[in-house]
């Protein structure tokens, strides 16, 4: 739990919006700065990227929507059921990534986008040194997921009793989740793997 809530709640109270924005140009400044939005949109030319975790495979939208537009660029979902737009995509995986890996077999992957995905594996690790076995040479990799210190943030209940709505704040609001794994075993998988070597 952090040092002082009473403290934390009158913090998160006293935010004014501060720029003379409608919700939509806020939106769009948001994704702009977001490092998930300018790692897609920056990928090489014709990159083939895999979109693991891709739910209903709303990332397919990118490609249009805000600049610049990458209509090069070839995705594959990977997720429990096939998305809604999974059509957006150049193929689409079913699975379960506690039992078995994607395969896309035939395909050169250059891209790998995995958010909010690796704390709900049994082992990520795994996963971690897939993306790094398929990776081809220079290929880009964009892993986020909640920090380890989310822990001791306040439950989403204890927010919500002041008034503050969020979906989740504490790692364990999401009973989905395993483990938030430190950015250094991350990296050492990857390391182990190889692929910090191509770097």
């Amino acid at each position: 739990m952090i040092p002082d809530f009473d403290t934390f709640v009158s913090s998160l109270k006293s935010i004014e919006r501060r720029l003379d924005l409608s919700d939509d140009d806020l939106l769009e400044l948001f994704w702009q700065a977001h490092p998930r939005f300018q790692f897609f949109k920056t990928l090489p030319w014709e990159a083939n990227m895999v979109d693991i975790g891709a739910a209903e495979g709303g990332l397919g939208h990118w490609k249009s929507w805000g600049r610049p537009p990458r209509p090069d660029l070839k995705l594959y979902g990977v997720d429990l059921g096939v998305g809604q737009y999974s059509n957006l995509y150049a193929a689409w995986e079913a699975i379960n990534l506690d039992e078995r890996l994607p395969e896309f077999p035939g395909a050169r992957l250059n891209g790998f986008f995995t958010t909010h995905l690796i704390e709900h594996l049994s082992a990520p690790d795994r996963l971690i040194k897939w993306i790094a076995g398929r990776a081809e040479p220079g290929a880009a990799v964009y892993i986020e997921w909640p920090n380890p210190t989310s822990v001791d943030l306040p439950k989403r209940e204890k927010l919500l009793e002041q008034g503050i709505e969020v979906t989740t704040s504490n790692f364990w609001d999401d009973d989905t989740h395993k483990n938030a794994p430190e950015l250094g075993a991350v990296c050492g998988w990857l390391a182990e793997a190889g692929w910090l070597d191509q770097a």
